[in-house]
């Protein structure tokens, strides 16, 4: 079953680009073939 998932990384110091948790996360939801729907850092 596919689940569609949106990351939110809540940091003051993070951008996408050096949000290394959040790579690990996107590429394990992908890994599964599930669906990031939308990624967000505030």
């Amino acid at each position: 079953m596919q689940v569609n998932i949106a990351l939110l990384t809540v940091t003051d110091t993070r951008t996408i680009d050096t949000d290394k948790s959040g790579a690990i996360l996107v590429k394990k939801i992908k890994e599964q073939n599930h669906k990031l729907i939308d990624r967000k850092i505030v």
